[in-house]
């Protein structure tokens, strides 16, 4: 248990880092099923969500020492928020300016990615 709780620590702790490197609105939101999501909020409504979960965040941590553990859930956090997943508001339903804001988004984070700068996060 103690050990999940650091991961999720780290987990909104990078997140934080990421937010204000990114200057976005990230928030915590809790769904009605108990589950907990990092979630960056675009102008108009539209969601990018990081569902917190204790198990994947374990498999992520395996055989890691603790910075190389910072470094694979900054990583996944990035690739999940690059292009949204099954908790994030659907390309679709997304206005045109949320549209444009997720696209550069995106855009940033692949920079944040190719310079490497994640890594100190």
């Amino acid at each position: 248990m103690w050990k999940h709780r650091t991961l999720i620590d780290d987990a909104v702790e990078i997140f934080s880092n990421l937010c204000g490197y990114m200057g976005v609105t990230g928030k915590i939101l809790n769904s009605n099923v108990g589950k907990n999501f990092l979630c960056v909020i675009a102008p108009e409504g539209g969601v990018r969500a990081y569902e917190l979960n204790d198990d994947w965040l374990e498999n992520i941590a395996a055989g890691w020492d603790k910075g190389n553990i910072r470094v694979e859930i900054t990583k996944d956090i990035i690739s999940k928020l690059s292009f949204g997943g099954l908790d994030s508001t659907p390309y679709s339903d997304l206005s045109i300016n949320d549209r444009d804001y997720f696209d550069n988004f995106s855009i940033k984070l692949a920079d944040l990615t190719i310079s490497r700068a994640y890594m100190k996060l």
